[in-house]
Parts: C-alpha cells; structure tokens; sequence
C-alpha cells in the first residue's frame, strides 16, 4: 500500500480563486482554470473552504499560474502566498497573531500548520541575533505541494511574521525537499 497523500483545507483554492480573479479577472481565472485536471478545476471553480482536498490539486494550479505571461520568475507565487498570509488573518488566527510575540508564533506554528494540512508538521525556532535582525528558521517536514509551493511560503511567510509587528522581514530557503533535501526550511530575520 502507497503512503496516503496530504491534503489542504479548502480555504487554499479559496483564496487562490480570490487572488486570481483580483489580479486578472474572470479571463485570467479561465486560463487557469484551462490549464489543470478536471479535478482540479472542480475545486477552484467552487472551494469549499472547510472541506479537504489533495494537496497535488494545488500543486497543479501553482503550476498553471506560473505559466502565466507575466509570472515573472515566480513572482506571482511569492505575491499569491502573500495574499494568503493576509486573507487567513480572521477569526482565531487574526486575534492569536496580532496579539502574540513573533516568538510565541514561531512555537505555535505546528498548531497553526495542523488546522489547514493533515500531513507534515511545521516548526520553527529563534536562533539569535545579529545586529538590529532576530534570525530564526521555519521548517516544513513531511508535505508535499510541489516546488512551486517552496516560493508560495516565502511570500506566505514573510506578509504572515509581519502580522506580528515585526518588520524588515526576510526569507532565504536553507533546504528543499525537491532539491534533495529531507525536508524545506528557510532562515527567516526580522527587525523589531
């Protein structure tokens, strides 16, 4: 027996859906939409945010978008990932976020990770400080959404630490599963 695949809350192709029709409008979406499986359309067409669905649909609708004329070196991916990180500020995650320490965030992050994926956890830690910039890393292990996922988290990570207060936020991935690594993992440094 194969290992069982991961899957996403649905308030990923939810946003997805969001961002693309904001960034392109309708005609954008449809080229999108044209681009992936029937399965995959059936879900960005019309995400149920609390149902679960395979991570692999995302990972063909990351691909799909970074065939866009005006990707721009995977750009869009880094914006699309911000967009997330914004959108997802509601309800219990908005309130955790604003009124938390980027400290007591990053020793939450596997808590937060298991409310939208059922595969993998997420950790992070402070490392030090250099200067004026905290330095830290944030680590994904045992997930899977494709390599265009790893520039989707760098947007997602850096519009989500912000929320914090924090500022002068940077990103640099340290190890990626689709490079060989075991897991994907970025050293983070912020002000504050």
């Amino acid at each position: 027996m194969g290992q069982e695949r991961a899957r996403d809350r649905g308030i990923f192709p939810r946003y997805t859906r969001l961002w693309l029709l904001e960034r392109f409008g309708r005609e954008g979406l449809n080229r999108v939409l044209n681009r992936i499986s029937p399965q995959a359309r059936a879900m960005l067409e019309k995400p149920v945010p609390q149902n679960w669905y395979p991570a692999e649909y995302m990972a063909e609708i990351y691909e799909a978008i970074e065939a866009e004329p005006e990707s721009g070196g995977q750009k869009l991916l880094h914006d699309l990932g911000a967009f997330m990180a914004k959108r997802s500020m509601s309800g219990f995650l908005k309130y955790m976020v604003r009124l938390a320490s980027v400290k007591q965030v990053i020793n939450r992050l596997e808590r937060i990770w298991l409310r939208y994926h059922d595969r993998g956890n997420a950790k992070g830690s402070i490392t030090g400080k250099k200067g004026e910039r905290y330095l830290g890393i944030l680590s994904i292990e045992g997930y899977d959404a494709g390599p265009l996922w790893c520039k989707l988290m760098e947007g997602f990570i850096k519009a989500f630490l912000t929320q914090t207060g924090v500022r002068r936020v940077k990103t640099v991935e340290k190890t990626c599963l689709h490079k060989g690594d075991e897991s994907c993992s970025w050293e983070i440094s912020w002000k504050e």
